[in-house]
C-alpha cells in the first residue's frame, strides 16, 4: 500500500466521484478493512467531500502539476 496521509491524489475516470466533478483530492488516512482490503479516504478539492476508495481507483501526484 503507497497511500499515506498527505498524498496528493487523482481519482480514475471511471469513479463516481469523477463524474460528479471531483478529480483531485488530498489522502486522509488509509487503512485496512477487517476483510483485509486496503480503504483510502480523500478530502477532494472541488466539493471538500471525504470519499472513499479502493487504491486502485487513485493515482498518486505529488510533484506533478495538475490542472
Amino acid at each position: 500500500m503507497d497511500f499515506k496521509a498527505g498524498d496528493f491524489v487523482e481519482v480514475e475516470h471511471y469513479t463516481a466521484a469523477f463524474i460528479q466533478g471531483d478529480h483531485y483530492g488530498t489522502v486522509v488516512e488509509a487503512r485496512r478493512k477487517r476483510t483485509g482490503h486496503w480503504m483510502v479516504f480523500v478530502r477532494m478539492n472541488a466539493t471538500g467531500r471525504v470519499r472513499r476508495f479502493s487504491p486502485p481507483s487513485l493515482k498518486q501526484l505529488n510533484g506533478q502539476d495538475h490542472a
